[in-house]
């Protein structure tokens, strides 16, 4: 008859089992190779690619990415996205919230799993929980720093290694409906200077000579996109405001037209 005390061992012994450290690289060799589903979302190929974009930036290695079905040869696994590893440790990525993200280290795995949508996951009306995972663990657990666009406000500490620790597995909402940064994109030219600091286009009727090229213009766009979702921005309710009544006179006005403005003694927006 086991003893209390050998039980209690026991179970602590299997705990860290399923919790134990996960080695991605080490001393410069890589350890493990990046999974996908076989059909992935856009979100799960552009979270793994983001995982081993950084990790290659920190340690000059560059993990694998295959799908499961091509499952390679590695002595540990970072499961992306809703694989069948995923669901057969219990993670149903169906039914998690909106963006919500699942970390679980398993024996030699990690497994990286959210609420994820097909859609463009740089636009953030797309949900890319999984992709958030990645955000957390390349933060907390590899120092990952993005201060500003580009590559050069990335902050990278370097390393010979890469370990993904247990006290990391966790499950994570957002706690907010919508959050974001209003940045610059193609949709409008901000018409504000500070300092002499132009935030990015143009304003209308500048000389050209003190524009962007079309080049450098999609490419800064690109970085803020990429940035923002770095920050896990997005929204699941869209919202407007600013110029939220636009539409309430198309709306209210031959119902209510005493909600609006008398000028000249006629109602109108």
């Amino acid at each position: 008859m086991r003893t209390p005390a050998v039980i209690a061992a026991t179970l602590v012994s299997c705990s860290l089992l399923a919790f134990a450290d996960v080695t991605l690289v080490e001393d410069g060799q890589a350890r493990a190779a990046i999974v996908i589903p076989a059909e992935p979302l856009p979100v799960e190929q552009y979270a793994a690619d983001e995982l081993a974009y950084h990790v290659e930036r920190a340690t000059g290695v560059l993990l694998p990415i295959a799908t499961e079905a091509d499952l390679p040869e590695a002595e540990a696994y970072v499961f992306i996205g809703a694989t069948k590893a995923a669901a057969e440790a219990g993670i149903d990525t169906a039914a998690l919230a909106w963006e919500e993200t699942v970390l679980r280290t398993e024996g030699n795995r990690v497994i990286i799993a959210g609420q994820d949508e097909d859609g463009d996951p740089l636009s953030t009306e797309t949900s890319a929980g999984t992709l958030w995972g990645v955000y957390e663990l390349l933060e907390r657990d590899l120092g990952v720093v993005w201060m500003w666009p580009g590559e050069l406000g990335t902050h990278v500490p370097q390393t010979d290694s890469v370990v993904f620790r247990p006290e990391l597995a966790a499950g994570m909402t957002v706690s907010f409906t919508a959050d974001g940064v209003r940045v610059t994109d193609e949709r409008f030219e901000p018409w504000l200077l500070q300092r002499g600091i132009r935030a990015g286009n143009m304003m209308r009727g500048e000389p050209p000579t003190q524009r962007f090229t079309p080049e450098a213009r999609a490419a800064y766009l690109h970085d803020q996109s990429v940035f923002v979702r770095r920050h896990r921005m997005g929204r699941n309710h869209p919202l407007s405001y600013g110029h939220a009544f636009n539409s309430w006179w198309d709306s209210y006005g031959a119902e209510h037209p005493e909600w609006f403005q008398l000028v000249n003694d006629r109602r109108g927006p």
